[in-house]
């Protein structure tokens, strides 16, 4: 008989396979062979039964550390039916797994809003529609009526043929992260599956977690900490991928813990394990690419039936943002609590939700003693009913800098400002007072009256002082404006004075030293003139003599009429210098003339030439002005002055632009120049007769005093702005004598 002809019969019982056996052969030896492979066949099983149910059991461990619901739907009619809730739902919901699996309770009916329900359902329909996962956030009403948000991610699981055959996923509880913006990834899940072989579990679970938030892990209780399962998770939280951790001996130790952790996890997962507990720790982690993140770490030990620990099951997800938002809220929680001024949240009904610690040290109450009490019991101005009117005026209108009264525990009063606003929180409403004890600055006004009071009483005492010191001031400003035009005529003699002997003299000198210069210059111009006369008759004598022309004797002609030309030159530029020295010796101020200003401009120019040819550019721009009524030699002097001051400001090399232009019926005449500048400090006293920045014995300080006086003795101004781009003078002159 051969036995493989029964491998199709795997399935039926020992017993039936025995009858069915003793039926059809009597041999003992068949008997014998078939009772042996029955055994093994049953041995198998059993062992392939017993591998199956540890496996559930160590994922069902698994699913129990989760926090949230895990479920599985499959298709029923044009509706789902409930194949799979974890024991999650009660916490989560408040309703049982079991109220879930017989259809008593329904998500979409009892848990969602029907409107959101549509929105949700949606986007369900459309991640199903693309084959993509969905991940899905919206509120649900708790068995108890309190409203939670959850997330809810999941995958729709296909058939061979891709047939739609079941919806698995994690609703997972982020009511906290809603409303305190706290993002803390909660990978805890949970999830069966009916009787499948070991792979199918495998690979549901596979789905299922590749869905999660963070990293699922299985490691062996051996020596290396062998990793035997890692989800896909783990490449975005540490940034190694899973076959790199399996690889890795003792991953977590050498690799992601940072060092200073790595103790203390030890000692807690320990302590866990030794009392067949589950274990929860937070600690941060180096990742792949350096950067550091904040980690939770929930899992627990997998025992065999003797209670040895044979495997490590958890979760680790990324708490970084979380941490952060921790250390904000604590860094924000110890200012308030630290702050100088009283900071109360009071509800609606008047009870206090928050007081900081600067409130409890002022009145004297207790936190407890806050807990019990009401805003109208420590201030006295409100009461119950009052209080309620003013808790909704502050929805519209804040409070500001209102002074009020509070009570103290030892029934002392204090004055206080208020400042107060309502704002939402957590789902209510608060009134978020700021409250100022102004009892130092009420003191402070009390001696201001005080002290007022006393200036009061001596008020008039000082009028009557003040009418005699007024009655003096009177007859000293008379004095004082008596002594003024003293000074001032003094002064102006004393400048005039200085002016006169100073222009006479000069006067005198430059007309002696023109008068003495013209004769030689005269003599030159004229030698030179009758030098190019006696040079012509000698070129036509030798050509006379010689009957023909010679190259050597023309060339030397003209080499002596050059020179002849230049020295005739040289002459009358000599002239011209004289000329303007005779001009600027005419200093006789009471003789007005009518003068072309632009005559005086290249006469000073000339004779300041020497000392600006090799460094400064001079820069003329002459605009259409008709001769003026002046003193030619003064505004000779003023122009000499103030273009020689341009001319010293320039140290290195630069330029200076002179400019002549009507306005107004006036001749504006500007001098600018892109020195250094004039330093403020310097500023407000340049025109001070005597003032000078020069060094001594290099300048007197009296000529932009004289030419001052000068320009306004012409009825004119004269006006200048200075920085550091340079300094500019601007001299304003009337066309004619007595115009303004």
């Amino acid at each position: 008989m051969n036995l493989k002809k029964l491998e199709p019969l795997e399935k039926l019982s020992k017993k039936e396979l025995i009858d069915l056996i003793n039926k059809e052969c009597s041999d003992n030896q068949i008997i014998e062979e078939l009772e042996k492979e029955i055994a093994e066949r049953t041995n198998e099983i059993k062992y392939k039964s017993d591998q199956l149910k540890n496996s559930e059991e160590s994922y069902q461990e698994l699913l129990t550390n989760l926090q949230g619901l895990a479920y599985q739907y499959r298709p029923k009619g044009r509706g789902w039916e409930t194949t799979f809730i974890s024991k999650g739902a009660k916490e989560l919901t408040g309703y049982s797994a079991e109220e879930f699996s017989t259809g008593k309770i329904k998500v979409d009916q009892d848990l969602i809003d029907p409107a959101i329900n549509k929105k949700v359902w949606s986007e369900i329909k459309k991640a199903l529609k693309e084959k993509i996962s969905f991940n899905v956030k919206y509120p649900i009403v708790t068995k108890s009526g309190a409203e939670k948000w959850v997330l809810d991610r999941g995958k729709a699981v296909y058939n061979d043929k891709g047939k739609l055959t079941a919806l698995e996923g994690v609703m997972i509880d982020i009511t906290r992260e809603i409303l305190q913006e706290e993002k803390l990834l909660l990978a805890q899940q949970e999830i069966s599956s009916q009787n499948k072989r070991i792979s199918e579990r495998e690979k549901a679970y596979a789905t299922l977690l590749t869905n999660l938030q963070g990293m699922a892990y299985r490691c062996l209780n051996d020596k290396y900490s062998t990793v035997t399962f890692i989800s896909d998770g783990c490449l975005q939280l540490t940034g190694y991928t899973s076959e790199e951790i399996r690889k890795s001996k003792r991953f977590f130790e050498t690799k992601i813990v940072r060092k200073d952790y790595q103790i203390s996890n030890q000692s807690v997962i320990e302590r866990a394990l030794k009392d067949q507990q589950p274990y929860e720790i937070s600690f941060p982690i180096i990742c792949k690419n350096g950067m550091q993140k904040w980690v939770s770490e929930r899992g627990i030990g997998i025992y065999d039936e003797y209670g040895t620990l044979q495997a490590l099951e958890g979760f680790i997800v990324d708490i970084t943002e979380a941490k952060n938002l921790e250390k904000q809220l604590r860094l924000a929680q110890e200012t308030i609590d630290k702050a100088p001024i009283l900071i109360e949240w009071i509800k609606e009904d008047g009870s206090f939700y928050y007081v900081n610690n600067e409130t409890i040290k002022v009145s004297q109450f207790s936190q407890e003693e806050f807990d019990t009490k009401k805003i109208y019991e420590i201030d006295p101005s409100m009461n119950k009913k009052q209080w309620g009117k003013t808790f909704k005026e502050r929805n519209e209108k804040p409070l500001k800098d209102v002074e009020s009264t509070y009570i103290k525990k030892d029934g002392s009063r204090f004055p206080v400002l208020i400042n107060a606003i309502n704002i939402e929180y957590d789902g209510a409403v608060y009134n978020c007072a700021y409250i100022n004890d102004i009892t130092n600055i009420k003191l402070i006004e009390e001696e201001l009256k005080l002290t007022n009071y006393e200036l009061s009483a001596s008020e008039e005492e000082l009028r009557q002082q003040s009418e005699e010191l007024h009655a003096l001031n009177e007859n000293l400003e008379v004095q004082k404006k008596e002594l003024e035009n003293t000074v001032y005529q003094l002064k102006n003699t004393r400048d005039q004075l200085i002016h006169t002997e100073k222009m006479a003299s000069l006067g005198v000198l430059v007309a002696g030293i023109a008068h003495e210069l013209n004769n030689p210059i005269g003599y030159i111009k004229t030698s030179s003139e009758a030098l190019k006369m006696l040079l012509d008759d000698l070129n036509k004598e030798i050509k006379n003599l010689t009957n023909q022309e010679s190259d050597v004797i023309n060339e030397l002609t003209q080499d002596l009429n050059q020179m002849a030309t230049h020295i005739n030159s040289g002459a009358e530029q000599a002239a011209e210098i004289v000329k303007g020295l005779r001009t600027f010796s005419r200093m006789d101020k009471e003789k007005i003339e009518r003068h072309n200003i632009h005559d005086t401009i290249n006469n000073v120019l000339l004779m300041l030439h020497n000392n600006y040819k090799y460094k400064i550019n001079i820069i003329k721009e002459f605009g259409d002005i008709p001769p003026i009524e002046c003193a030619p030699g003064q505004i000779n002097q003023v122009l000499m002055n103030l273009i020689n001051n341009a001319v010293q400001a320039i140290e290195n090399e630069g330029e200076i632009l002179v400019k002549t232009e009507m306005i107004e019926e006036r001749v504006m005449v500007t001098i600018k120049d892109n020195g250094p500048g004039i330093s403020e400090e310097m500023q407000s006293r340049i025109f001070e007769p005597f003032y000078t920045t020069k060094e001594p014995g290099e300048g007197t300080g009296l000529g932009l005093s004289i030419s001052l006086g000068i320009i306004q003795d012409h009825n004119g101004s004269i006006n200048f702005t200075s920085n550091n781009d340079g300094t500019i003078f601007t001299v304003s002159l009337p066309t004619k004598q007595g115009a303004n």
